[in-house]
């Protein structure tokens, strides 16, 4: 775990179900906006699970990140919603940010994770101060 004292938190970026930015999803939360509907799969007791997905977007939207090759589907899907999160959070930053990400047990290593945001947020990313926490829908509040 990266523990930084006196760090502070320079930028904030998300892309939500209900919001393509902080700023959106944070407008939406407010005005009791909830995109949950059921996902199509069903819990152990046959009832179904309710989802909240990330809606696709346009070409130029948070799906045009280009991914390094090679990556599966479902990594390429993770990075490219990352990538958008951290390009809002790095906007305003002079210089590369140390990220603390939160991932899935996916099949690429966390080098290959930070070397692939890395690439496709345009070095906003400090991949030397950064790590990245695994522990499947669990992984972003244990980061």
């Amino acid at each position: 775990m990266l523990i930084m004292p006196g760090g502070v938190i320079r930028g904030v970026g998300m892309i939500t179900a209900v919001g393509w930015s902080a700023h959106e999803t944070a407008a939406s939360v407010r005005a009791g906006i909830c995109r949950c509907a059921e996902g199509g799969i069903d819990d152990l007791q046959g009832a179904p699970i309710v989802t909240a997905k990330v809606p696709d977007q346009d070409e130029d939207g948070w799906q045009s990140h280009a991914v390094p090759a090679g990556i599966a589907a479902r990594e390429s899907r993770l990075l490219r919603l990352a990538a958008s999160a951290i390009r809002e959070a790095a906007s305003s930053a002079a210089r590369p940010l140390p990220l603390v990400i939160g991932m899935p047990a996916v099949s690429m290593s966390d080098d290959q994770v930070l070397s692939a945001l890395l690439a496709m947020t345009g070095s906003a990313i400090d991949v030397g101060a950064s790590s990245v926490v695994r522990g499947g829908r669990s992984a972003g509040l244990s980061a």
